[in-house]
């Protein structure tokens, strides 16, 4: 993984903590979008 590499190879941790912040960023956004799309898809009948 890269930032696995990034941080082995001892450009520092600041750069492969970024990079973790923002993958895990983009997960969260991505997680968010499919809740909002998936609950459009469920009907409750009253």
């Amino acid at each position: 993984m890269l930032i696995r590499e990034v941080s082995i190879r001892g450009t520092g941790y600041g750069i492969s903590m970024a990079m973790a912040v923002m993958y895990f960023i983009t997960i969260l956004l991505i997680i968010g979008i499919l809740i909002k799309i998936a609950s459009r898809w469920v009907f409750y009948q009253e």
